[in-house]
């Protein structure tokens, strides 16, 4: 079962009761607003096919009435609003300030490897292996290969000898509630585009650091970008020193 699949039946338990309900009406325009409006459609037509209703069409319908689209916004402003609040400093004192250790580390895993935050969970739970002491090699991609998934990325050493518990992703007792918004000042989001943002200042090439984020380039690229990463993996490592320490 590939990362996404995994994600969709996660959010289709979470999530399926948001249906027809108003909150889904309200939710910002996001990538994850889209990815709930999938799971919820892969439940719809799971029901239809089970018991013979039309419950997807009618939930196609109530989402034309209530115009809700399946379009994102990339909200720029807000974005350069929150790097000049939050720089990366500042990002790493909110991180330091996380009062339960795991999710603390696991969020400074997720700045410094750049994953998505799916992604960053299933690497660190599986660290073991994934990582050779400097690359982790994922390889995360859809089956259709639509979707740019990770691909490799730099593990610092500090990771290696930590307790890699679960990382629980609900609101009770997991990431919804360690690593909230409202607690760090900014979404995990955000740590995604800090980590590119710095790994370009540290004058890594653009194109090793979008491959990094699966931004582009795939497994069949793994010969080229490999050799590059092993050869930046001491500046690499240098400058991320001066954040962590």
């Amino acid at each position: 079962m590939c990362i996404r699949d995994r994600q969709m039946i996660d959010y289709a338990k979470k999530y399926a009761k948001l249906g027809f309900d108003f909150d889904l009406v309200n939710y910002p325009d996001t990538r994850k607003k889209r990815d709930i409006m999938s799971a919820i459609a892969n439940v719809c037509r799971y029901l239809d096919l089970k018991n013979d209703t039309r419950l997807y069409s009618n939930w196609k319908d109530w989402l034309v009435a209530k115009e809700i689209t399946w379009k994102t916004k990339y909200d720029s402003k807000r974005n350069f609003l929150l790097s000049k609040k939050y720089p990366i400093a500042e990002v790493m004192r909110s991180l330091n300030k996380v009062d339960k250790e795991l999710y603390s580390n696991f969020a400074k895993f997720k700045l410094i490897s750049g994953l998505r935050t799916n992604e960053a969970r299933l690497a660190w739970e599986n660290h073991d292996d994934y990582c050779d002491g400097k690359i982790m090699e994922l390889w995360f991609h859809s089956d259709d290969g639509k979707n740019k998934k990770a691909n490799a990325c730099y593990c610092h050493p500090m990771f290696h000898e930590m307790k890699k518990e679960k990382i629980v992703v609900g609101s009770r007792s997991g990431i919804y509630k360690h690593l909230a918004q409202k607690e760090l000042g900014f979404t995990m989001a955000y740590l995604r585009a800090v980590s590119y943002s710095y790994n370009l200042e540290c004058k890594l090439d653009i194109s090793l650091v979008k491959f990094m984020q699966g931004r582009k380039g795939d497994v069949s690229d793994k010969f080229y970008y490999l050799p590059i990463m092993e050869k930046n993996y001491k500046n690499w490592l240098k400058n991320w020193n001066k954040i962590l320490f």
